[in-house]
């Protein structure tokens, strides 16, 4: 059930992004890491987050690594 509630929802999206002339595409976690770690801190939050001040330290050196179109490489840990 719940796939089909998602199917309804991204089709709905498609169809909004043909009339917007949107363009939607994949993106590699390391090239939207601002992104992928607000979604971690998310996951990992068991309430909503919202900061208007006082950034993380680490979302604060991804922002300033990104607003200087410097590369962010994860390094996995064995």
């Amino acid at each position: 059930m719940a796939s089909l509630c998602v199917g309804n929802w991204w089709e709905k999206i498609r169809e909004l992004a043909e009339v917007l002339d949107l363009v939607v595409d994949h993106v590699y976690r390391e090239l939207n890491a601002l992104a992928d770690f607000m979604a971690s801190q998310g996951l990992e939050s068991s309430t909503d987050l919202l900061f208007l001040s006082d950034f993380p330290t680490r979302l604060e050196g991804l922002a300033c690594l990104d607003r200087i179109e410097i590369p962010y490489v994860r390094i996995d840990q064995l």
